[in-house]
Order: C-alpha cells, then sequence, then structure tokens
C-alpha cells in the first residue's frame, strides 16, 4: 500500500473512534449491555434504526413512529387519557370527566339541589328541606314526600318535603308532630288530619290529586283545599243537616267551600271561632259580618244550619237563608234546603 492510501486509511479509521466515541450516554448510567445503541450525536443513527429519545430503536416493533400519531396503539395519540383530543377531560366521552357518578362536579350527581339526597340540601345537619314542592304531583325525592307545613306561622302556608318514616295507611289513627315539623306517620301520598293544624293524634286522609282546577279523590271522597290552596286532602262527603260522618267524635263541617269531616269542635253559638271546626255539631263558623253586631268577640263567630223547609235560628236577628256557596254541589249531593242562619 502507497504511503498516501495508508495515510488516508489511518485518518479515517481515527475519525470513526473519535464520531463514535463521543455519542451521548441519554441514560447517564455509562451504558450496559442491555443498553440499545446511543445516537450519534443525539440524533443519527445506523442500520435503519430510528433515535427515540437517545437510543437508536428498532421501530418496526415498537410502533414508534408508524405515522398514525399513536405510538403506542392504544387509541390516545398523546398518552393524557383523552383519547377523543377534544380538550374537554372526558376520556369516556359520557358527560362525567372524573367518572365519579357527578358529571359536572358541584358535588350534586342528580341535580336535585339536595347533594345526598337526604332532604337537608344545605348539608348542614339542619335538616333544611327542599320547599316549595308540589302536593299534587308530589314531586319530592324518594323516600319523602311533600306537604303543608307553617312557615314562621301557626296555620299552614307553604309545602316542603318531609322524610316518609310512618307505616299507617289509609284510615289509620296517626301521630302528627305539629305544623312547623310537619313530619307524621303516615305513609307516601296520605297525611295526617287531626281536625286542625295542631300536633297530635289524627286519622290518615288521602292527599288530593290531579291539579287545583281538576282535584281528584278515591272512594267518593271529596278534596278539601283550604289556606290559600297550600292544603288540599281528601275528606268523606258529609250533610250539615244530618251530621252523617262516620267516624265517632267527628262533625260535618265546610271550608273553602267544601265539605268535610273533620273532628268536632266545642264552641257554642254566638261564640269566637278560630278554626272551621271550632264549632259545636250541626254549627257553621261565619264572618262576624254576616251576624248582628256584638254577637261574638273576634272576627269569626258560630251560627247555625238550617232546614229551609222547617228553619229555626237561635241567634236573635237572624233568619235562615239558602247557603248557596257550594253551587251545584247542593243538587248533586242532595242539600237543595241546605240554609244557615245569618243576618237578612
Amino acid at each position: 500500500m502507497s504511503r498516501s492510501r495508508l495515510g488516508l486509511w489511518f485518518v479515517l479509521s481515527n475519525l470513526a473512534v473519535v464520531v463514535l466515541g463521543c455519542a451521548e450516554d441519554p441514560s447517564g448510567d455509562g451504558g450496559d449491555a442491555g443498553d440499545p445503541p446511543a445516537c450519534v450525536g443525539g440524533q443519527y443513527c445506523l442500520g435503519g434504526l430510528t433515535c427515540v429519545d437517545g437510543f437508536c430503536i428498532d421501530t418496526s416493533e415498537t410502533g414508534e413512529g408508524d405515522g398514525d400519531g399513536d405510538p403506542t396503539g392504544d387509541g390516545d395519540p398523546t398518552g393524557d387519557g383523552d383519547p377523543t383530543g377534544d380538550g374537554d377531560g372526558d376520556p369516556t366521552g359520557d358527560g362525567d370527566p372524573t367518572g365519579d357518578g357527578d358529571p359536572t362536579g358541584d358535588g350534586d350527581p342528580t341535580g336535585d339541589g339536595d347533594p345526598t339526597g337526604d332532604g337537608d340540601p344545605s348539608g348542614d345537619g339542619d335538616g333544611d328541606p327542599i320547599v316549595n314542592c308540589s302536593t299534587w304531583s308530589q314531586n319530592c325525592p324518594n323516600g319523602q314526600k311533600c306537604v303543608p307545613y307553617a312557615d314562621g306561622e301557626s296555620e299552614w302556608n307553604a309545602t316542603k318535603c318531609v322524610p316518609v318514616t310512618g307505616t299507617h295507611t289509609l284510615g289509620q289513627t296517626c301521630g302528627y308532630d305539629g305544623p312547623a315539623q310537619a313530619t307524621d306517620t303516615c305513609v307516601e301520598g296520605l297525611m295526617c288530619w287531626t281536625g286542625t293544624t295542631a300536633a297530635g293524634n289524627g286519622t290518615c286522609v288521602e292527599i288530593c290529586g290531579g291539579n287545583a282546577n281538576s282535584p281528584t279523590c278515591s272512594g267518593g271522597k271529596l278534596c278539601s283545599i283550604t289556606h290559600d290552596y297550600v292544603v288540599a286532602m281528601c275528606l268523606d262527603t258529609c250533610n250539615p243537616l244530618t251530621q252523617n260522618c262516620p267516624a265517632f267524635g267527628e262533625a260535618c263541617y265546610i271550608a273553602s267551600g267544601e265539605l268535610g269531616c273533620w273532628d268536632v269542635g266545642q264552641v257554642p253559638v254566638g261564640g269566637f271561632c278560630e278554626y272551621a271546626n271550632s264549632c259545636q255539631e250541626g254549627d257553621v263558623c261565619l264572618n262576624a259580618n254576616t251576624l248582628p253586631m256584638g254577637t261574638c268577640e273576634g272576627g269569626y263567630c258560630c251560627t247555625s244550619w238550617c232546614d229551609l223547609d222547617a228553619p229555626s235560628c237561635p241567634i236573635p236577628g237572624t233568619t235562615c237563608v239558602p247557603f248557596d256557596t257550594l253551587g251545584n254541589w247542593n243538587t248533586q249531593l242532595g242539600m237543595e234546603n241546605l240554609g244557615y242562619c245569618i243576618e237578612p
């Protein structure tokens, strides 16, 4: 070999040693026999290998750089847990990014305003109920029922959802915890009627169905709507003249233009009546303006029902006049002769 050729071979051999010897060690551990060859200059490989993270890799086996944008072939090109790549953070596309059953992440999975479903929306442990529910549609959560209650007053003036904790059915004796708490021992769809808003023992009655314009009751009962449409319960149809209520201790009264059997009151004729059934059996509570001045001390007084065919009025200055508040119900119920004693 000539001197010039020998010199050129020597230079090229040493240059190769320098280039290969200067390749970086990506792992920084000095390399071992199990490592793939390092990339030359941090980016070049021989033999058809591809430089991946500083090492020369056979991408025909790993899938790296196969051109489909998904190196691992798992359907998630970027490996960020969002296969769709729409940036919504919902890997499964089911509307629940975290998979915890709460799509919006607001802590209220059902979106009903009561995160735990315990009837205490605020979660402060004070039992704040869902208020302004509908007694007609009974739109409370499962295990609860919509009932009338007294919001800051002694009389029913609003509605709320309360837990159904009792087992007493229609017509059975029940316990009522009063208008503020408004819980009772009746099953769903019923409420405990004590004859007043006061707490005590009463009877489980059906809460009216339908709506305020077309209420429904089962068993031929009448929907009694009172307290500015807050209360709607099914009571027995009765006749104030015959006092035909089937249960002992009940009498026929009228409230908001509807008749029903309620616990009998004790206030005599001419006395002040606080409730529709405060008066004694056979009497009715009317506005004091319908009676002679001074009949009673208060806005409402007890007077008597009367039979137009045989009128009799115990309060001086009153006369038996037709009671037409029931409209065509008078005819439907066979009460064409129903009257009450008022000042003419």
